[in-house]
């Protein structure tokens, strides 16, 4: 069978109302998404588990593996409803917050999702709201609300995102909805978890004793400050990282942000483990045909580091391109992978890390492939173990990876250059 749009760098598309019709989906399967994510900050159950069968149903008709990503909301922040759905803050205007998610909101008074708010926050901290479009300062706390003053206004919309910047934040990592939302994630089957707002290595342990017992890979969303503080113990005790750039370029300054992306990127690179590139990467094709140069050239940048993943959220999700937006990052992709000097780029970071008896059969298999010139290297795998680690070394040429198990298949989907097939071994292969 032809292998469609083949590229190293994978992408993980996010599936919403644009993007959950059979047709839809194969025609993103044929033109290179790799992973589906499913955003648990949305939908429902039952709405998941239908996107869930319609899922599995392509990727049988498309004959290849799918990767499906649950995504759960974690402690994320947001203003409440609004009694007319939105309402216009004009700059100096002081506007009361309450701690009450089901409070209906307007020009005086907002709900907040967030139980601990008024515990959390002090007097002269920003509050930020819709990806910072909106910045306001708390200026007056009271037992149960606080008064803010607008420093930048617009119109606020129902049911927005707050970032607290340079506020700790006492919520849990997971919160009930998220242990539900967990175990019901594991009761369809899906290949990756996704944790929203890690902060610490800690964070990730209630996660992980949940996934006791399956093959399902634990992924931690950079999202905070707190979180590149310990990046350390996350690396460690987590599968992947996703660098979700919207909330944490909020967080921190913006001019901070490309640099902090290629640390993160160079560190999951040494350690091994998958890496994402996520957010606003083609977020003009939400509205438009084709992405800005600009855009272009940030997907261009993140394969030039060795991103093992790049990922489309409002553009596959809900915007009015959905298909043309995983094209043409599949295009993106494929041109700039054919530099050959960034292969060796990656060698050449890597090669200075190659010190344990893990990094010597992937080092051994580019070494030779390289030297005879291989038009590809196989493995025979059960756990996917080989071919992570084959991937890891970044090879010029694809991994072809065979794997008794359609559950280790649809995890390497995630590897970049790794190209998995479900084939029954004839005898019980340990590797």
């Amino acid at each position: 069978m032809k292998i469609l749009n083949w590229k190293k760098t994978k992408i993980v598309c996010t599936i919403g109302p644009a993007s959950s019709s059979e047709e839809t989906i194969l025609s993103m399967l044929k033109a290179g998404m790799d992973i589906a994510r499913m955003n648990f900050s949305h939908g429902t159950h039952d709405s998941h588990k239908r996107v869930y069968d319609t899922l599995r149903k392509c990727e049988q008709t498309f004959g290849f593996p799918l990767g499906i990503m649950a995504d759960l909301q974690g402690p994320k922040i947001r203003t409440g409803k609004l009694k007319l759905n939105s309402i216009l803050l004009h700059k100096n205007q002081e506007i009361q917050i309450v701690p009450d998610a089901d409070f209906q909101g307007d020009e005086h008074t907002i709900g907040c999702t967030y139980p601990n708010l008024i515990q959390d926050i002090k007097e002269g901290d920003k509050i930020l709201i819709d990806d910072g479009k909106l910045i306001l300062k708390v200026i007056f706390k009271k037992s149960d609300s606080a008064i803010l003053k607008v420093i930048v206004g617009g119109i606020l919309w129902s049911n927005k995102g707050i970032n607290l910047p340079g506020t700790p934040i006492s919520a849990p990592a997971l919160s009930e909805k998220d242990v539900e939302d967990l175990k019901f994630a594991l009761s369809l089957g899906v290949d990756y978890i996704a944790l929203s707002f890690v902060r610490t290595g800690a964070d990730l342990e209630l996660a992980r004793s949940l996934l006791q017992g399956t093959y399902t890979g634990l992924i931690a969303k950079i999202e905070r400050p707190e979180a590149i503080e310990n990046i350390e113990e996350i690396i460690e005790r987590a599968d992947g990282i996703m660098i979700a750039r919207g909330d944490l370029g909020v967080e921190i300054e913006t001019e901070k942000v490309p640099i902090l992306q290629k640390e993160l990127i160079y560190k999951l690179n040494q350690a091994g483990k998958p890496v994402i590139t996520a957010t606003q990467m083609l977020e003009s094709m939400i509205e438009n045909p084709r992405p800005t140069r600009a855009e272009a050239s940030d997907v261009a940048n993140a394969v030039m580091d060795g991103t093992d993943a790049v990922m489309l959220s409002a553009e596959s999700a809900s915007g009015h391109y959905p298909l043309e937006s995983v094209e043409i990052m599949s295009k993106i992709i494929q041109e700039t992978e054919t530099i050959n000097h960034i292969y060796e780029i990656h060698w050449n970071i890597k090669k200075t890390f190659l010190e344990s008896e893990r990094t010597a059969l992937g080092n051994a298999a580019r070494e030779i492939a390289h030297g005879i010139h291989a038009k590809a290297i196989v493995n025979f795998t059960r756990s996917g173990y080989s071919a992570l680690i084959t991937s890891e070394m970044r090879p010029k040429v694809p991994i072809y990876s065979f794997t008794p198990f359609a559950t280790t298949a649809r995890k390497m989907k995630l590897y970049r250059g790794v190209i998995p097939f479900v084939m029954p071994f004839s005898q019980d292969w340990k590797i």
